[in-house]
């Protein structure tokens, strides 16, 4: 992006009798608001907003000009040399304060000044050179920031090797070292073309590192010597370096803080790291080995044995699957789920969760299968292992993934509906709703539960538990026209056809909206309709079939694929007010079909 472009966008602040303006980039809204609280409390101390007035952050000095009536901000030409000169706009400076104070607290380390006059001494060698090494040492006068320059790794030259230079002229030739400068007297810091490589505390601990190898064997020596906010810090930096995605990691981050981090924690972003280390064997065998070592700590019997797994740690492998890196989510769960853990039963739910979006039925029923057995007073995940069952019973390449088909999803469902009044006490079901998935419907209500029952029990041949469960549904969701359907599929498997019309006409008076744009969402809003229809010309009542068929076809002509193919219309099939019907809905759904791509 251009400086222009960061330019763009335009803070504004009524200050006194004055408007102050901020221009930078809409990346640094907090940065510019900041900016403009320093002008205002500048102004309630007294000082006048005129022409020329300087404020202060972070070092930076910003300039006020009188611009077209408003009191614009105007930065140091860092570019300048030296920058005595004020341009309009503050997206450089606010920048350079956002880098500086992001790694100030990456670091852990609080905020040192360094002035824009203050001196830096450099070798002469590192002129030259793109990778660099930075030390601070306590400044011997104001003038003085501490810092000395250099392309040795102790950058430490003889006098003659050493030019004197400022704050200033750095932001003007090497402005990517600009955001260490406000580390404290006692750092080193190595930085290469834009990239910190590392930075050393004053103690000589490495605070700050990219080499995966390194930060895996810092990470072992954490978990060895049980320093577990160590062991936190440098496996996420682990992470972070393995990966060019730093957006999408933020939540990991962001999750680990929540919790606390801890060993879990670090053992899900050490498995991740693997993941994407995985074709480069030099750098996978450290990696490998933390995973290892903590792997064996958090195995009954290790060092860490006890410790629960959070369950935030299921949105690690949550984000990467988010973010395409299928295969590697896949490949950190299954390392979670192999130490042992009472938690296993939200991991599961994932496991069920990736091998649905796989079209993998069977992985999913397996996976929910082992859900259950180890939590089983959880509804949530009985009522997930029923609508698995339920969906592979229809698939013709899933045969083997149920032994009793119907028993085993009825007791499913069954086993949900006795356990409801727990559902809200168990944390594995509070979890499971927190990571809801829009296939499996962790979310679900007892409705929904209802609804699946009483197809089950129907599906069953088990028609009068069917029919009070249907029954049911419909006392629980009597202003859903799904409800009713389902009343009336059961009603038909016994035969009480008047019965049948009358659920189907409850379900017309329950569809009272409009009916929706989306193809598959009208052919459910029509089903009342059509199957009403189909019931009358079973019935041998023709005028009422055709003309609850016309009012299914205006809605959702795509029915028109099937009625010649339902038995039901079987003794209508020669009629030809059902022949020009079925055409017209062919006609119309082809239209429709064709609309669709021409707007895709």
């Amino acid at each position: 992006m251009s400086q222009q472009e960061y330019a763009s966008r335009e803070f504004r602040r009524r200050i006194g009798a004055s408007q102050v303006v901020v221009r930078c980039g809409a990346d640094l809204e907090l940065q510019a608001e900041t900016l403009l609280d320093v002008v205002a409390r500048c102004h309630e101390g007294g000082t006048a907003l005129n022409d020329g007035a300087t404020v202060e952050l972070g070092d930076i000095p910003f300039t006020l000009r009188h611009v077209g009536g408003e009191v614009v901000v105007h930065e140091p030409d860092f570019k300048g040399s030296p920058p005595r000169d004020a341009v309009p706009g503050a997206d450089q400076a606010l920048r350079i304060l956002y880098e500086q104070e992001a790694v100030v607290k990456r670091v852990g380390a609080k905020r040192s000044s360094a002035p824009l006059r203050a001196l830096v001494r450099m070798e002469k060698s590192s002129l030259r050179s793109l990778r660099v090494c930075l030390r601070r040492m306590a400044p011997s006068d104001l003038r003085d920031s501490g810092w000395t320059i250099g392309a040795s790794r102790d950058p430490a030259g003889p006098p003659e090797a050493i030019v004197m230079t400022t704050v200033s002229e750095i932001f003007r030739v090497r402005p990517w070292l600009g955001k260490v400068l406000t580390l404290p007297p006692g750092y080193r810091a190595v930085v290469d073309f834009h990239d910190i490589e590392s930075i050393e505390a004053d103690t000589g601990e490495h605070v700050w590192i990219i080499d995966p190898l390194m930060l895996a064997h810092l990470s072992r020596s954490a978990l060895k010597e049980r320093r577990l906010a160590d062991l936190e810090r440098t496996v996420n930096a682990l992470l972070e370096s393995t990966t060019t995605e730093i957006g999408s990691l933020r939540p990991l981050r962001q999750l680990a803080r929540r919790w606390g981090g801890g060993p879990w924690m670090a053992y899900a972003n050490a498995l991740t790291a693997l993941t994407r280390l995985k074709h480069d064997e030099d750098k996978a065998v450290e990696v490998r080995s933390l995973v290892e070592d903590l792997n064996t700590a958090l195995s009954p019997g290790g060092g860490l044995a006890g410790e629960e797994a959070p369950f935030a740690i299921t949105e690690n492998f949550t984000t990467l699957y988010r973010n395409h890196w299928r295969v590697e989510a896949a490949e950190v769960l299954e390392g979670l789920l192999a130490p042992g853990s009472g938690q296993h039963a939200a991991l599961l739910f994932q496991r069920a969760v990736l091998a649905s979006d796989a079209g993998d039925h069977a992985g999913t029923v397996e996976a929910l299968r082992r859900s259950v057995a180890i939590e089983p007073r959880s509804p949530t995940l009985w009522f997930l292992l029923g609508t698995a069952l339920l969906e592979a019973s229809t698939l013709e390449e899933t045969p083997t993934v149920l032994l009793d088909p119907a028993g085993e999803i009825v007791e499913a469902f069954d086993r949900a509906l006795t356990l409801l009044d727990v559902r809200d006490t168990l944390t594995v079901d509070h979890c499971v709703r927190a990571l809801d998935h829009r296939y499996l419907g962790a979310d679900w209500t007892l409705v929904d539960l209802l609804r699946k029952r009483t197809v089950a029990l129907r599906d069953a041949g088990r028609l009068d538990e069917a029919l009070a469960s249907a029954n049911r549904l419909v006392a629980a969701a009597p202003d859903e026209p799904r409800s009713w359907e389902i009343l009336g599929t059961v009603l038909f498997e016994l035969s009480r056809h008047d019965d049948v019309i009358n659920a189907y006409s409850a379900a017309i008076g329950c569809s009272v909206q409009a009916p929706p744009e989306h193809s598959i969402l009208a052919r459910h809003f029509a089903s009342p309709w059509y199957n009403r229809a189909a019931v009358y010309a079973l019935l041998g009542q023709r005028a009422e079939a055709i003309a609850d068929l016309r009012q299914a076809l205006a809605v959702a002509p795509s029915w028109a694929e099937v009625v010649l193919f339902d038995e039901r219309f079987k003794g209508l099939t020669a009629d030809g007010e059902l022949q020009r019907l079925v055409e017209e809905g062919r006609a119309a759904a082809q239209a429709c079909q064709q609309q669709n791509l021409d707007d895709g």
